[in-house]
């Protein structure tokens, strides 16, 4: 067998896996001759025979990402959005329409997800032209919910794929997740989502507040052992659970993962739950990247640090960090007034980032119970001295600052300041 005829076979075998039907002679066609008289290797359609989604194979010493113009060629032939480039072992994903460059994906997508993401196309509307729920988030004067929700879905619009949103303890991480989704919801952008925690209490009580905010979208418990409820719109799943049922699904089963206290899941064995899906990724977290000391100047404007800052931050313990960040601060004095303003951070870095809050009025800023530096701590030393593979290893050193290196940098670069002065995380746009 030819390399090439090997790979194909692979792609074959990729196709089962997610359901596709290869005998059929209308879900699948093989070297599909083009109106330019070209031929497409592979032609996925619906179940009305019509294309969906292109698929160039490559044998298996050829890179996927080489076949990217031709298979965007095949598509604008067919006129479909969506090209696969696979060599057996690595498969990519494109989406002509919103992506510029190829990603790579845990596998092609099933018959019924290509056809569910063709279908929202037709009822998409602008995201930033719908307005958020204001009986869910925003109420009561926490208009920084509504910002922060604002700015998620002009990041998603420019095609931002991953998200992260540090926010204190009892600022309403919940209700700005529930609103963000109904949002997308309405406005066409998702249809299924998926939203982890690392509790079973904690499952349950997602599920009671979603009945609440989300009426018009069904939302129930995935439970370990038992089959996906195709019918619902959300499922709410602990990540013990989902690590060991997630393969039941094709890459794009779900639009939109929500990943509560990511800091907690963001690497180990837990990372191949978000590996696996190719939906918009947002992590909320209490638990702020960077510990800084509280300041106690040897000069005014300075900040001591007792140690490298321990960093939690998705930009050292993934490949493929947040292209956006959101971080919030609450003051004690204001917990103490009972008022619910949030004061925004502004991060050129984080030797600057705590003296700007002290100055105003000498508030302590609380971003979790104890500034939560213990667990920072512990499991960026616990990446440090035993990380999983030396690409993290590499990863997680780097985040550290160098000897002799500015208070409060990282060899990472630092961070930037999003329009609307919020932090953004430092890293690419992903497509």
């Amino acid at each position: 067998m030819s390399t090439e005829a090997f790979s194909r076979a692979k792609i074959d075998a990729l196709l089962a896996d997610v359901g596709w039907l290869l005998t059929d002679g209308r879900s699948v066609h093989f070297v599909y001759t083009l109106p330019d008289g070209s031929r497409a290797d592979y032609v996925l359609c619906d179940r009305r025979g019509h294309p969906v989604a292109v698929l160039e194979a490559k044998k298996m010493s050829t890179a996927p990402i080489t076949a990217q113009a031709q298979g965007l060629h095949y598509a604008r032939q067919l006129g479909v959005p969506f090209v696969f480039l696979s060599n057996g072992e690595e498969v990519r994903f494109l989406d002509a329409d919103v992506d510029a460059h190829s990603c790579a994906v845990a596998g092609v997508f099933s018959q019924d997800d290509l056809e569910r993401r063709t279908a929202t196309r037709t009822v998409r509307r602008d995201l930033m032209s719908v307005k958020t729920d204001k009986t869910i988030a925003g109420g009561g004067g926490r208009d920084y919910q509504l910002e922060c929700i604002d700015i998620l879905c002009r990041e998603v619009s420019l095609g931002r794929r991953k998200l992260l949103v540090e926010m204190a303890t009892g600022t309403g991480k919940t209700r700005t997740a529930a609103a963000f989704i109904k949002r997308l919801f309405e406005a066409g952008h998702v249809t299924r989502v998926l939203f982890l925690v690392d509790r079973i209490t904690l499952a349950s009580q997602t599920l009671d507040a979603f009945v609440d905010y989300l009426k018009d979208y069904p939302a129930y418990v995935m439970k370990g052992g038992r089959r996906f409820d195709h019918a619902k719109r959300v499922t709410i799943s602990t990540l013990q659970t989902m690590v060991n049922e997630y393969d039941q699904l094709s890459p794009g089963y779900f639009d939109l993962v929500i990943t509560d206290e990511c800091h907690r899941s963001i690497y180990g064995k837990w990372s191949g739950v978000l590996r696996h899906f190719d939906g918009v990724q947002l992590g909320l977290t209490a638990r702020s990247g960077n510990r800084v000391t509280r300041a106690r100047a040897a000069r005014p404007g300075s900040v001591r640090q007792d140690r490298p800052p321990a960093t939690l931050r998705g930009a050292a313990l993934t490949k493929n960090p947040p292209t956006y960040s959101s971080q919030m601060a609450v003051s004690r004095s204001q917990q103490s007034a009972g008022a619910d303003r949030i004061s925004r951070c502004v991060e050129a870095d984080h030797a600057t980032l705590e003296p700007h809050i002290l100055g105003q009025g000498g508030h302590d800023p609380v971003r979790a119970e104890a500034l939560n530096a213990v667990a920072a701590d512990q499991a960026t030393g616990a990446l440090v001295h035993d990380p999983p593979d030396a690409d993290l290893d590499k990863q997680v050193r780097g985040s550290i600052p160098r000897p002799g290196a500015p208070a409060g940098r990282t060899n990472d670069g630092g961070g930037g300041v999003a329009a609307g002065g919020l932090p953004c995380q430092p890293g690419a746009m992903r497509r």
